[in-house]
């Protein structure tokens, strides 16, 4: 926890009104020649404006044309569908699958080292999500910041220099474009993974589903009423929505590596492209916007990171078996582009993590 000054704004708030500033006559002159744009920052943008509207986060980002700096708009409607209708739907889903799975354990005679596993990787996964959320509540300031550091960051910036629709969508996102689209159709295909299995084998579905399981147990076994299945499997149906919903924040891991590699990169093409003729002045202001961003970035999702690769790369190993054996196109997509996303998104954080150091030296 960083100590506040006598003006009330922390120091990295500091930092960061001192980076817009100093942009802030650079971007008039760069927009006067054509528009600026930040394909790193429209690309946090959009994930954020998603988790807006799914009801995920009760704020979205708005910036000052002027400095670049964000704030965060947040709407009295949107606040009390977030905290008082989603977040308790996504707490209650998780709780019912603790005891859905306390109740399958019990019934058991003998459990697997799988089945622990299973159980530990749940219990990760819920973990990680509540503190999602427990991040959107309460470290508000610090997204802002690090949004505002995305956003005021001069190595991210670029002007447009070719017209026409393709031309813009390239300015506006580029190559990030084609990666988010691929984050959205891994995302999708559990969707229509859950789609198929209600679909095609329904009966299995409502055995596993939360209801049924309760219903049954209290029983000891006695079969439930229509009225009952029908219950159960409606509102099972509602808490795959809603897991899915949730399963949306952890995108961001995907893309957050990317601001970061990105800045370096193109640092490292300027010094490349000095030839010797360097200006060290404007080069070390630029690379302190670059450690601003990596703090702003850790400030606020540094403490999730390892128990999201932990999370994320348990499940792949626990359905590698079960996914690599399935005659379902799916089944694999959904394997093979999990990896693919975990793998990137590891690379992309390595090389942010080893390139200053080559900066430095």
């Amino acid at each position: 926890m960083v100590s506040e000054t006598q003006n009330g704004n922390t120091p990295m708030v500091l930092e960061i009104e001192n980076v817009s500033r100093s942009n802030n006559s650079t971007l008039i002159e760069e927009k006067e020649k054509g528009i600026v744009s930040n394909s790193s920052s429209n690309l946090l943008n959009i994930y954020f404006n998603c988790c807006y509207y799914m009801l995920l986060f009760p704020f979205r980002p708005e910036y000052d044309k002027s400095t670049g700096r964000c704030s965060l708009h947040v709407s009295f409607i949107q606040e009390k569908l977030c905290y008082y209708f989603m977040w308790p739907f996504i707490i209650t889903n998780f709780l019912t699958k603790f005891l859905r799975i306390a109740i399958v354990a019990c019934m058991k005679e003998a459990l697997t080292i799988r089945n622990y596993c299973q159980t530990f990787a749940s219990l990760l996964y819920s973990y990680k999500q509540l503190m999602f959320l427990w991040t959107a509540f309460k470290h508000q300031a610090q997204i802002r910041n690090y949004l505002s550091s995305v956003s005021c960051n001069s190595v991210l910036q670029k002007r447009r220099e070719t017209e026409g629709l393709l031309g813009k969508i390239n300015h506006h996102l580029g190559w990030k474009l084609v990666f988010f689209l691929f984050i959205f159709l891994v995302y999708f295909i559990n969707y229509f993974q859950i789609g198929k299995v209600i679909v095609s084998d329904y009966p299995s579905f409502l055995a596993k589903s939360r209801l049924y399981v309760i219903f049954t147990s209290i029983r000891n076994g006695t079969r439930i009423t229509k009225l009952e299945q029908i219950a159960g499997g409606g509102l099972e149906i509602i808490f795959c929505v809603v897991a899915l919903l949730n399963h949306f924040l952890v995108t961001i891991f995907f893309i957050l590596p990317i601001p970061l590699w990105n800045s370096i990169r193109r640092l490292e093409r300027l010094v490349v492209d000095a030839q010797g003729e360097v200006d060290f002045h404007a080069l070390l202001e630029k690379y302190e916007e670059v450690k601003l961003l990596s703090r702003c970035g850790n400030a606020v999702w540094g403490s999730l990171s390892l128990i999201w690769i932990l999370d994320y790369s348990t499940t792949l190993v626990l359905n590698f078996d079960e996914f690599i054996h399935s005659k379902s196109f799916i089944d694999v997509v959904l394997l093979f582009g999990s990896q693919a996303l975990l793998i990137t998104a590891l690379i992309l954080g390595s090389q942010s993590i080893n390139n200053p150091r080559d900066l430095r030296s």
